[in-house]
């Protein structure tokens, strides 16, 4: 009987901790979810020209004087999907999806990073 009670404290311990985070990450981040407010916002030669929603999937072309790059948000991510670009590296970088990543075609003055209403959004202890 002592082992059962035992086991009840620590289980009781371990519920109450977790419960404790749980309270915690709500009261910090609120009840949404943070795609529910993050945006990309587009840059062309240092000025800005669009922002996109990654919440729904769409496709588009941004033509600049060097070319053009084709956007592409998919699963509340961005990328450059398509370019005529020399390197390339544009599409290299592939699907972004949160505010410590960016994407930058340098021929072609294109910038696109993420927005958060979320103050600090993605920093964890070590980049803090």
């Amino acid at each position: 009987m002592k082992k059962y009670g035992k086991d009840i404290i620590l289980l009781t311990f371990f519920l109450c901790v977790a419960l404790i985070c749980l309270s915690c990450h709500f009261f910090k981040n609120g009840f949404h979810s943070e795609e529910d407010s993050r945006t990309a916002n587009i840059y062309l030669n240092g000025e800005f020209i669009r922002s996109v929603d990654l919440n729904e999937d769409i496709s588009f072309r941004i033509d600049s004087p060097g070319g053009f790059n084709v956007i592409t948000v998919k699963d509340n991510a961005i990328a450059v999907t398509d370019s005529d670009c020399a390197g390339r590296t544009c599409i290299n970088t592939g699907y972004i999806h949160n505010n410590t990543s960016f994407i930058a075609c340098i021929p072609h003055g294109l910038f696109i990073r993420i927005d958060s209403d979320q103050a600090g959004g993605d920093l964890d202890a070590i980049a803090y």
